[in-house]
């Protein structure tokens, strides 16, 4: 170790030297070859403990300065701590914290049996049926808030070749142009989204291939292909479906949404028929007695 760690301890030791009651060991402590920096009460900080600071580089910074105020900040706050804890003993307020802590317990205990009761019963599987008919009755709950589409949506840099041979491959009903497509995309296309089933965000589609434009709203409602270019990019974008804001949303843009929805009110329920079941069988076992219930 070089001269800074001890120079430390050193600077400590005569600090708390000179406190009443403190010293380098006590009655208690004669046993212990280790030697403590600090004693608060009954609790003790060992040169070892300090030692495996002063060994983290990530902790202390190099510099020989700043190690040394880390060094006397952490000593610090370590006494802190220990003196805040000894003064609580002291509080009014001790049982009522007791209390608090009392009841966070007894409430993680119980909503942790909970979880698992709810776990080992809950049903997660969702049927499309029941998707469907959740979306066919409650569809003033499912209004768009934002434009959605379907699609194919490129941006090909000026200088790229076979711009019209992306073209016409977009425009293919084969199977196997949507195959080439994909492979002319990563020679030519600066950024390309291709795949048709998805239901995206308009903005978020003219965000990522960096088209910006003041009529984007029309050119979605009038065109099912846009060819359009400014001083750097070509856009291509084939548009096969698209959704207004405050229309009813796509089933197949908020199916995850209907199934969560369905699965919450699914454990609520559960957890409603738990709690009934586990008051009914106390009442018979005569541990749980409720008179208001009974006016």
């Amino acid at each position: 170790m070089n001269g800074l760690f001890p120079t430390i301890c050193i600077v400590y030791l005569l600090l708390l030297s000179m406190l009443p009651g403190c010293g380098l060991k006590d009655k208690n402590n004669m046993s212990n070859h280790k030697t403590f920096v600090v004693r608060v009460k009954d609790d003790y900080l060992y040169e070892s403990d300090l030692q495996s600071l002063y060994d983290n580089t990530n902790f202390i910074a190099h510099n020989s300065d700043t190690k040394v105020q880390s060094m006397i900040q952490y000593v610090e706050e370590w006494a802190f701590k220990k003196l805040l804890l000894i003064e609580a003993n002291n509080l009014d307020c001790l049982s009522d914290l007791d209390k608090q802590i009392k009841q966070y317990k007894n409430d993680l205990l119980a909503y942790h049996v909970l979880e698992r009761l709810v776990a080992a019963q809950l049903n997660q599987q969702v049927s499309l049926e029941a998707i469907a008919d959740y979306y066919k009755t409650h569809q003033d709950d499912l209004i768009l808030n934002h434009a959605l589409v379907k699609g194919l949506f490129l941006a090909v840099p000026k200088s790229a070749r076979n711009i019209n041979m992306l073209k016409s491959l977009m425009l293919s009903h084969n199977p196997a142009d949507a195959n080439r497509l994909k492979e002319c995309c990563k020679a030519y296309a600066e950024t390309a989204i291709l795949d048709p089933n998805d239901w995206l965000p308009w903005e978020s589609v003219l965000a990522k291939i960096r088209f910006f434009s003041e009529h984007a709203m029309r050119l979605l409602q009038t065109n099912r292909f846009i060819h359009v270019s400014d001083a750097k990019y070509v856009y291509l974008l084939k548009i096969d479906q698209y959704k207004l804001a405050k229309q009813v949303a796509p089933l197949e843009s908020v199916q995850e949404r209907i199934k969560a929805i369905i699965l919450h009110k699914r454990r609520l329920s559960l957890e409603k028929q738990i709690k009934d079941k586990f008051l009914q069988n106390a009442k018979t076992k005569k541990i749980y007695v409720n008179h208001l219930a009974e006016r």
